[in-house]
């Protein structure tokens, strides 16, 4: 069950930024990508209430106003590559939280195993 949540979500991430490519601009498949960070600190807000300090919220408003600075003047999308991305970029910040508990074993600071 727990690889089925791990699994899932990130296949279809990945699945759907690629559908994304098809219908987009290089640059509309380059800010779903960043875009996933923002929403993955959501997703870990929303699913398990983990606070985050002032200094990473305001690094990650910086990247999102970065982002649009940047791709405003290149984006050339369509309807259905647009809701690929948007898709994309939920299933992968969906699926970070549930890799915490799984991954916590091999995190750097974690306890030697014997």
């Amino acid at each position: 069950t727990v690889g089925l949540k791990l699994a899932v979500p990130a296949s279809l991430s990945i699945f759907l930024l690629n559908l994304s490519l098809v219908h987009n601009s290089v640059s509309m498949y380059q800010m779903f990508k960043l875009l996933t960070v923002p929403l993955m600190c959501v997703a870990e807000y929303l699913l398990a209430r983990k606070r985050f300090s002032n200094a990473t919220v305001s690094s990650l408003f910086l990247l999102v106003v970065g982002i649009g600075m940047v791709t405003v003047t290149e984006i050339a999308f369509v309807a259905v590559g647009l809701v690929f991305g948007l898709l994309s970029a939920v299933f992968g910040a969906v699926q970070q939280p549930y890799s915490q508990g799984p991954m916590a074993p091999f995190h750097p600071n974690a306890a030697p195993r014997m």
